[in-house]
């Protein structure tokens, strides 16, 4: 019996074959202007799917009446809203910054726990090495597992269990030892650090109410200059009521 004859299906396009807007004019208009910024293509497009041209466009020509330069500075001010609502999103998370006191016992507490876990360190390993108590017979030899365990992780070895090989037990005293001498640095670091606290650089000023905003005008600045080939104004700006 013959089947009567049918089209062949259609399937839709694949997604990864439709071009994005930004490939477009890459193609067309062989990508975006250079205003001196290099950025990554692929972050570029990210930042454009964001922000289609659509939303960004009409507000560009209302300053620079060629479409096509227009359109070629449209990834720029994607990436200039993208990271301004960004910025503005963390800074608004930062609501614990510490105080110049603050910093101060923080950095006090750095020194005070390197030096502690120096202290620790090293009196495990001096009571572990210690004679042989008769009224504790396996107390050391406990006390020295404890301590060649602690030792293992000291050098960046941990392990659920103590490898007693003379060698690799050589090894794990060394890096413990590096371990001991670093912490000895940060303590020095922390103390050289807490008398160079300058508290005029830790005073938050009053000033910008959005702290996101100055590199937002930034970022715009250099669009607005290769777009308009004028020098960016605030004042400019203002009057034009942007």
């Amino acid at each position: 019996m013959d089947h009567p004859s049918t089209s062949k299906r259609r399937f839709p396009p694949s997604l990864s074959s439709i071009k994005s807007q930004f490939r477009k004019l890459c193609e067309e208009q062989g990508g975006p202007a250079d205003i001196g910024i290099p950025m990554n293509r692929n972050d570029l497009e990210r930042y454009c799917n964001e922000y289609p041209p659509s939303r960004i466009q009409p507000l560009l020509l209302r300053f620079q009446h060629d479409e096509s330069s227009a359109r070629r500075h449209w990834p720029w001010a994607a990436v200039a809203i993208s990271l301004y609502i960004f910025e503005k999103r963390e800074h608004e998370k930062y609501t614990d910054e510490l105080k110049p006191e603050e910093v101060i016992e923080l950095l006090s507490q750095i020194k005070q726990s390197a030096h502690d876990l120096q202290t620790a360190l090293c009196s495990l390993q001096t009571f572990a090495n210690r004679l042989t108590d008769p009224n504790a017979p396996l107390r050391r030899s406990h006390l020295a597992w404890l301590d060649a365990f602690i030792t293992q992780a000291a050098a960046g070895r941990i392990s659920s269990e103590v490898n007693d090989n003379r060698e690799q037990m050589s090894i794990d005293f060394f890096g413990k030892m590096t371990l001991l001498k670093r912490l000895a640095e940060i303590e020095a670091a922390a103390i050289t650090a807490a008398k160079r606290i300058d508290p005029t650089l830790l005073k938050k000023k009053r000033g910008q109410s959005d702290p996101a905003l100055p590199r937002f005008v930034s970022r715009c600045s250099a669009i607005w200059k290769s777009l308009t080939g004028r020098k960016p104004s605030a004042q400019k700006v203002h009057n034009r009521r942007m």
